[in-house]
């Protein structure tokens, strides 16, 4: 029996062929489960940056004043920026919350009905917090221009000169999430363009975490639970878009198989890790997704790859080693969703 590990023989072609097979194979009401399953859904916030030009600033070069459309004149920091910071925070974890959920379809994302309930709840408490951040800084506004213009008294008056009323600078900040839309194209003929889009977006999304997850425990001979998580958390995902697709049912079965084979508590080691770092592997190549991820435990022999001959004797643990290249997956304490599925 072949090792699907080994990607060397791989026919491209086949495996395209094979995509195209299984999206005809669909059972004939893909138009109404798309329309039924998904919801397009974003958020938006806005806010002043606490900055004005100086309308009769003039920009020196080499003590001669440049008088030029592309010469930008000066910006005055009028509102310290670090007290404004919370606005990109917030509207950062709510991206997060929503993309740990679904796949992007362009600029916006859409995500399973299923999962709109306690997506929602997510994004109300993120917009909660946004205004009590807002209210904040609005009870704090004297204290914080004094204290910036104390911090910076070449500039004390000019700062004075330039603040906006409390009232209308902080009526500016909204924190909205657009009215949800459900996920339909409007001409028939595009249907299999938009269920075509989403899939390759999820392959995309499972195979780049599966990547970030192996580039962590390639070359280790054990694992924690919780740098594996990230895995189990690929089957949640793909579960809840599992409708969009009948080779993502199948994923969901086979990582069920495969979680079954590993140890659910304490290390991921030995024979077990071994099959881990395979595991994670096929979950990386796109041909090996669509065909089957399930490892082939076999005895290795010249024609494989080397890669599970590299392993090492370490643990791996969340914290990146200073030998290895910096992941672009971590685990972020109160801004991943439910599933613990974040994408950076």
């Amino acid at each position: 029996m072949k090792d699907i590990n080994d990607t060397q023989t791989l026919d491209i072609d086949t495996v395209a062929q094979n995509q195209l097979d299984q999206v005809a194979q669909q059972d004939g009401e893909f138009a109404n489960r798309l329309e039924n399953g998904l919801v397009i859904i974003d958020v938006t916030t806005s806010g002043r940056d606490g900055e004005k030009t100086l309308a009769n600033a003039k920009t020196l070069l080499d003590e001669k004043e440049v008088n030029s459309k592309i010469a930008r004149k000066a910006r005055i920091e009028w509102f310290p920026r670090s007290e404004l910071q919370f606005k990109n925070t917030l509207e950062t974890k709510a991206r997060r919350a929503i993309a740990a959920r679904g796949v992007r379809y362009g600029r916006v994302t859409a995500i399973p009905v299923d999962e709109l309930d306690s997506l929602l709840v997510e994004l109300k408490a993120i917009q909660a917090e946004f205004y009590s951040e807002v209210a904040d800084r609005d009870n704090r506004y004297d204290t914080i221009v004094e204290e910036h213009k104390k911090a910076n008294p070449d500039m004390a008056e000019i700062i004075e000169s330039l603040k906006t009323p409390k009232d209308d600078f902080f009526r500016r900040f909204q924190f909205n999430v657009l009215p949800l839309m459900a996920f339909k194209p409007y001409f028939n003929d595009d249907q299999q363009e938009a269920v075509d889009y989403i899939v390759e977006g999820i392959l995309d999304n499972v195979a780049e975490q599966a990547v970030v997850v192996y580039e962590k425990i390639i070359g280790k001979s054990s694992m924690i639970q919780r740098t594996f998580k990230p895995i189990r958390a690929i089957r949640d995902y793909v579960y809840s878009m599992s409708f969009q697709h009948t080779v993502f049912d199948r994923l969901v079965d086979e990582l069920d198989e495969a979680f079954d084979t590993l140890p659910k508590t304490g290390n991921i080691e030995g024979s077990d890790m071994t099959y881990a770092v395979k595991l994670v592997h096929n979950l990386t190549e796109r041909g090996s997704i669509l065909n089957g991820i399930v490892p082939v435990m076999e005895v290795a022999d010249e024609s494989e790859p080397r890669i599970i001959d590299a392993i090492k004797d370490s643990v791996v643990s969340t914290d990146t080693d200073s030998g290895n290249s910096t992941p672009t997956y971590e685990e972020v304490t109160g801004e991943t969703s439910t599933t613990g599925f974040w994408f950076g």
